[in-house]
Formats: C-alpha cells, sequence, structure tokens
C-alpha cells in the first residue's frame, strides 16, 4: 500500500496543476505547483517546498536525465531555485 501511495503521489508532484474531490464531501479542490523549475526543466520529476522556523525555506527535488537520478534536500537555502537549479544542473551535466 506503501508503494502505490508514493506512486501516486509522484505522479502528482510532477504536475504544474491537480485537482481532486474529497472522499468524504466530494467537495472539489485544485492545486496549483509552486515549483518554478518543474515547467521549464525537462529533467525534473517534481518537488515539495516547505518552511519552518528552524530550517528555513526549505526544498526536496527529484531530478531524472537518462540513468542518473537525483533526490536533492535543500534546507535553510535564501536561494532554492537558484540554488537548485545550479545544483542539478551540474550533477546532470547540463550547464
Amino acid at each position: 500500500d506503501k508503494v502505490m501511495a508514493c506512486a501516486v503521489n509522484m505522479d502528482i508532484v510532477k504536475k504544474e496543476s491537480y485537482s481532486f474531490k474529497a472522499i468524504n464531501t466530494k467537495r472539489s479542490y485544485f492545486a496549483h505547483t509552486s515549483n518554478k523549475l518543474l515547467p521549464k526543466e525537462k529533467y525534473m520529476i517534481g518537488v515539495k517546498t516547505g518552511y519552518t522556523s528552524k530550517a528555513g525555506p526549505c526544498l526536496i527535488a527529484r531530478a531524472k536525465d537518462g540513468k542518473k537520478d537525483i533526490l536533492l534536500v535543500m534546507l535553510n537555502s535564501q536561494n532554492r531555485w537558484a540554488n537548485t537549479k545550479l545544483a542539478l544542473d551540474t550533477v546532470l551535466d547540463k550547464r
């Protein structure tokens, strides 16, 4: 069950937007990604962003290009989008 939930979640985070209905209320919801790299970079699979007072601006990103599959975690990154792009471009030889 956990594997399937993870697979479903990975499919969702690849999308620029996603709509769904609550099971119990049938209320419709619409979500739009704040991932600034997803629509621009073909290698981006998905990301999760967040913020806490202790960790600051955070980002978890997954990228895949050929046989390279990268998971990048940034904590307290004041420029998380540019830093993520630089790191992934470097690892994926896109620079």
